[in-house]
């Protein structure tokens, strides 16, 4: 046997225990799942825990130290088919689980048979692979069925559906040959789990006797990180589409910060879909580090300098610069497996660095960090499996582990990518690509809707919707803009655009798994490239194309180059395939006449075994041509020769029509027969007309069908000739594929040159419909030199047809930050919108929906709504609105565009005010672009140290109310009477939106008026509107008394309907003041007394009296005065406690400290001060 049919004995990926920390674990859920961890941890389990397992195989069960050392499960591997059968919920599945032993390395259990007590005759090759891979499942091809037998058959039932073979034991299952890859799809793509397939090895052609014992190799391990199983693609004549695969992603930490890496292969330099990205920790630092591993491009990029948000919008995209295609992120997670819905492969590594201050934390046996704690929750429920990993290069470390898994040489090699910090801008924020529809969100319409047609290539959707994901380098940028331009002005006819996966181009080549139809697919891709480069008329556009693939694919050759490489490859494939043919060329139908049961049949057996024909051109093949159609001939002529003399003997002794001899085609022996019923003249004088039985593939006589020596001959020539000539076909291809190899760089950058060709062709069609423009790009501006202006004239939202007379526009200009004001529905959140999409899309060089525009450099793009907690991390809807604003703090610098809409409105509105007016503060200081929407209206009463800063609204004017029913007008006139800011409203007139931004400030926030829009029952929006205005009167009369009574005020509460309670030495307060504002006043031994307020007084006495005795000690004691919180609690209790301490100030008490009393103020005027704090 040749030796690449040889089992590879390839280590597998055999993490220790120690790294395996972090990957996932299941709790037994139910007693069958329980008894099956209790089985790996002791045989000598109680008899009946093991009969509530299984009964008599259980009874039979091997003892550990019978189970031969080759045979025997590692614990790691236990324990992963542990947590895997711990999903299985299928009856039959289940009830075949009682079958098992997970100590041994296929689960069986002792006294394991095969059938009727035979000894399963594949088990030595059944052991011997998985010995190597012992967490994968193992199918093995046998016949027309691939069969998998202990654990791996239980699996398959469970997650693929199938059901099991035969009643023996071990449990056997198995998926027939035709349904492999969709059995494969079921197993990798849904459940997330490693296959390893094992086929028969090509065997000399031996037809009519028994074939021996066949030999077989592992011919494929499919992983999420490699989900394409390509073996026999060529001989099925299959050219399915391969798209790329997911990546894998992880965390690891650099003295620099966290760093991100990417792996794949060279064909994924411009499609990379297959990958493993790493993310590094390192908690005690502000930036990280992600990486990315494409296992079929054999890249790893790797981007450094990212905040943790940042880390997270890169892995929600799933990918990583310079990389081709965008992956939805996350995986859906499922009990104890995972849907691959998003585009990740698990599982998510997280790498520890051994060195330094983070090996001792975690030799100290710490919890992780608050941060890796964190995304180890987030990510195990969504993407389902977490791993860390030990290794003192985080990146090296990874590739060793991932070789081993996949089974690659110990040396192959990574093309290495790395994207230095700053040189692009940062990936598109996961809110921010929510918000625009590039992360599908209900409600939200979807930018890339618009920004393409509906008809446009996925291949292209894929592509821009990368692009604007991850917005590209200022470089790139301009050569988009410059090839849009050049789209949209040209009147030179272009060429037609062939979207052909990188990565589909770079597995099947390496494979040499190509048909013809790629061939020609692939040769019309490169031709159109070719001679749209080689037209000095649209060399200006293939230039800017060229620009933007290279920034994707590394490739660094010129358009030249480029050209000569297309044409050369093109060359080499008209060479082998003829691409004017339609890939089948049949010879001429046979003779024989119409008559069913005549000649008619040779053609079928033609049409069948001639499939060769047309897949390489005749003058490559006209020596195997020429044989077969001299075999067909003697065929045919052999046959006619026996059924003219069969049909003579047929009337010469009868004319039924029932004992005429007939001609039959047999698929499955390649074979055309004779045949008679036993009665028929041709039957009795068989042995006169030299007929006999002739003999299957296998040696056995088929007793039913006549034919002739010489017939079976020519049989055997035309099968030799055949097969010589599809294995001459199949040579011929594989050898195209493996000197086209040599230019897959070049092939890969024609493929992104081409797609990306198609989509701004298509974006730009679909600009000039929507009559949108292009805006223009400002230069960079490096240190601190002044920044230019956004400026943007006539914007609409995206989602609206600008021609549309009810279409309104905004135009402004933006050098600083804008607080925008306004009243519900009146546009806010849709002027940031619109405002992000012609930011976006003029940094991506694209077209926008506006009349002008210009952009300057944009290096994160921020757009942040609050509307939602976060159950899985434990934050509610504030401390979200908190962690946002600290990654915009984080990420926001004179480059930064920050749009925030509604921050505050999680938490009451004069601390939520006053928050905002420190971000806003903060956000002009850093010289930010921006707008800060905001329904908080004290915010708009504070003295704002932000120099530049502006004030807009969004407009609003009087219009006539429409005559409804009476009930209708009074509610009008009560929400008008009562909810309008304005003392001059018209009567008879509301308040209605005009969509535009305007210079100014907005206190209306229309309210009343929305709910009444949204039919909300009249009562309640008539309630609701007394409400408001007492609301509003309370607050007036506040103001008044804290104006007129300043720090005396209490609120109301009378002084004597408080009473004075003494605390003598020992004593405590009791239960009743729980819940209320407390003042209290102490006596020190020293003569000194000491006032405070505080809500826990039994708590703050408690601090005091634990002071040294010089201060009292237990023997102080106290006097305290207990507001209700019904009193206006705490906000009486301080100015009660600002009243007492300037009273014994002015009497001549000593007094500790006289400081809370010097700065109690108002809430207004403490406001203030935290704001300037």
């Amino acid at each position: 046997m040749d030796d690449r049919y040889a089992v590879k004995h390839v280590p597998h990926t055999c993490l220790p225990a120690s790294v395996l920390h972090g990957s996932r674990q299941h709790k037994p859920t139910n007693v069958l799942q329980a008894l099956l961890r209790s089985r790996l941890r002791s045989a000598a389990a109680p008899a009946s825990r093991q009969r509530t397992f299984t009964t008599a195989a259980a009874a039979g069960a091997a003892p550990a130290g019978q189970i031969p050392p080759q045979e025997q499960a590692s614990m790691e591997a236990q324990a992963h088919w542990e947590g895997v059968l711990g999903g299985v919920d299928r009856p039959a599945a289940r009830e075949m689980m009682a079958q098992l032993d997970l100590r041994h390395l296929l689960g069986l259990a002792g006294g394991t048979t095969y059938g009727r007590g035979r000894k399963a005759p594949l088990l030595p090759f059944f052991t011997s692979v998985k010995r190597e891979h012992p967490t994968k499942v193992l199918l093995v091809r046998v016949g027309e069925f691939y069969e998998t037998m202990g654990t791996d058959a239980v699996v398959l039932m469970q997650w693929a559906g199938l059901n099991p073979m035969g009643a023996g034991n071990p449990p056997r299952a198995g998926c027939p040959a035709a349904n492999i890859r969709r059995t494969l799809q079921c197993l990798v793509q849904e459940a997330n789990l490693s296959v390893v397939v094992c086929e028969e090895a090509p065997e000399p052609r031996s037809y009519g006797s028994r074939t021996k014992q066949k030999q077989r190799f592992v011919a494929g391990i499919v992983t999420p990180a490699q989900p394409h199983y390509l073996y026999g693609l060529l001989d099925a004549n299959m050219d399915p589409s391969l798209g790329g695969t997911p990546p894998i992603l992880a965390i690891a930490a650099s003295a620099g910060g966290y760093k991100a890496r990417i792996l794949a292969s060279p064909s994924f330099l411009c499609n990379m879909q297959s990958g493993v990205a790493l993310l590094c920790e390192a908690p005690w630092l502000d930036l990280q580090q992600v990486l990315e591993v494409q296992s079929d491009m054999m890249t790893c990029a790797i981007t450094e300098g990212l905040t943790e948000d940042a880390v997270s919008a890169r892995l929600h995209q799933g990918m990583f610069p310079p990389l081709s295609k965008t992956h939805h992120l996350w995986n859906q997670f499922a009990g104890p497996c995972t849907r691959s819905r998003w585009g990740l492969s698990p599982p998510l590594y997280i790498h520890s660095s051994v060195e330094g201050s983070l090996q001792g934390r975690l030799s100290e046996g710490s919890v992780e960090s608050e941060w890796e704690q964190r995304v180890v929750q987030i990510f195990r429920s969504q993407v389902g499996i977490v791993k860390r990993y030990n290794a003192r290069d985080a990146e090296e470390g990874l590739l060793t582990l991932l070789r081993r898994d996949l089974c690659m040489d110990a040396d192959a090699p990574f093309t290495r990518i790395a994207a230095r910090p700053g040189e692009r801008p940062k990936p598109l924020y996961h809110s921010t690509a929510s918000q625009m529809g590039l992360h599908k969100t209900k409600g939200i319409p979807n930018l890339l809707d618009y920004v393409l047609p509906r008809n446009a290539p996925q291949g292209a959707r894929r592509w821009l919707q990368r692009l604007l994901l991850l917005p590209p380098t200022p470089g790139v940028a301009a050569a988009s803009w410059q090839a849009c331009n050049f789209l949209s002005e040209t009147v030179v006819p272009l060429p037609h655009w062939t979207i052909l996966d990188a990565s589909n181009i770079t597995l099947k080549l390496k494979s040499q798994q190509a048909t013809r139809s790629f061939f020609c697919d692939l040769a019309a891709m490169l031709s159109s490239v070719a001679d749209g480069a080689a037209d000095p008329e649209l060399r200006r556009l293939m230039e800017c194309l060229l620009v933007v693939a290279q920034a994707e694919t590394r490739f660094g050759s010129d358009l030249d180059g480029l050209i000569r490489a297309c044409r050369l490859a093109v060359k080499e494939i008209d060479v082998v395939v003829d691409r004017t043919s339609c890939g089948r060329s049949d010879r001429s139908d046979s003779g024989g006449g119409e008559v069913d049961g005549g000649l008619e049949v040779i053609g079928r057996l033609f049409t069948a075994n001639e499939g060769f024909r047309g897949q390489i051109r005749d003058d490559q093949m006209e020596q195997y041509i020429a044989e077969v159609e001299a075999a067909g001939s003697r065929l045919e002529a052999e046959l006619g020769r026996v059924l003219s003399e069969c049909m003579g003997a047929w009337e010469a002794a009868s004319s039924l029509a029932a004992l005429r001899p007939v001609t039959v085609y047999d698929p499955v022996n390649v074979a055309v027969w004779l045949k008679a019923i036993a009665k028929s003249p041709v039957h009795k004088e068989a042995s006169r007309l030299g007929l006999i039985h002739p003999r299957d593939r296998n040696g056995s006589l088929v007793t039913d069908r006549f034919s002739t020596p010489e017939l079976e001959a020519a049989l055997e020539a035309y099968r030799s000739a055949c097969t010589a000539a599809v294995d001459h076909v199949r040579d011929r291809l594989r050898t195209l594929a493996a000197s086209l190899t040599a230019m897959l760089p070049e092939l890969v950058c024609a493929s992104v040159v081409s797609t990306i060709g198609a989509a701004l062709d298509a974006h730009v069609r679909q600009a000039r419909e929507r009559q949108w423009a292009q805006p223009q790009q400002l230069p960079r501006v490096h240190d601190d030199a002044p920044r230019p202006a956004m400026q943007v004239e006539g914007m609409w939202p995206y989602w609206l047809d600008g021609a549309a007379p009810s279409t309104v526009r905004n135009s402004f200009a933006m050098n600083s930050m804008l607080l925008l004001t306004g009243p519900n529905m009146a546009g806010k959140s849709t002027v940031m919108r619109g405002t992000m999409a012609v930011a976006l899309l003029g940094a991506c060089g694209l077209f926008a929906p506006c009349d002008a525009a210009a952009v300057p450099y944009i290096d994160a793009f921020m757009l942040r709504t609050f509307s939602a907690d976060a159950p899985v991390e434990g934050l509610s809807s504030f401390a979200i609105e908190m962690t946002e604003m600290r990654y915009v703090l984080e990420d926001a610098g004179a480059d930064a565009l920050v749009l925030v809409d509604e921050l505050g409105k999680g938490t009451e509105v004069r601390a939520g005010a006053a928050l905002a007016a420190a971000f806003l503060e903060r956000l002009t200081a850093l010289r930010c672009k921006g707008i800060f929407a905001t329904h908080l209206h004290p915010l708009l009463d504070l003295e704002l140290d932000a120099p530049g800063l502006r004030r807009m609204k969004m407009g609003t004017q009087w219009e006539e109310r429409e005559k409804h029913s009476p009930q209708s007008s009074e509610l009008d006139a009560l929400i008008e009477a009562q909810t309008h800011s304005t003392a001059t409203a018209p009567r008879g007139r509301r308040q209605v939106p005009t969509w535009r931004m305007e210079e100014g400030e907005c206190r209306d926030s229309l309210a009343m008026e929305v709910a009444a829009q949204c039919k909300l029952p009249p009562d309640i929006v008539a309630r609701a509107s007394h409400l408001y205005n007492d609301a509003r009167n309370c607050a007036i009369e506040e103001e008044n008394s804290l104006a007129t009574n300043g720090n005396d005020s209490l609120q109301g509460i009378s002084l004597d309907d408080l009473t004075v309670q003494v605390l003598g030495a020992g004593k405590v307060p009791p239960p009743s003041t729980v819940g209320c504002s407390c003042v209290y006043v102490v006596r020190r031994e020293d003569g000194f007394f000491y006032c405070g307020e505080s809500d826990d007084i039994k708590g703050r006495l408690a601090r005091h009296r634990r002071a040294g005795p010089v201060k009292g000690g237990r023997t102080m004691e106290a006097v305290y005065m207990a507001v209700p919180a019904g009193l206006a609690g705490k906000s009486a209790a301080a100015a009660i406690e600002a009243r007492a301490i300037r009273e014994m100030r002015d009497a001549g008490f000593p007094l500790i400290s006289d400081h809370d009393a010097r700065t109690k103020r108002t809430p207004e005027q403490r406001l203030k001060q935290a704001v300037a704090a």
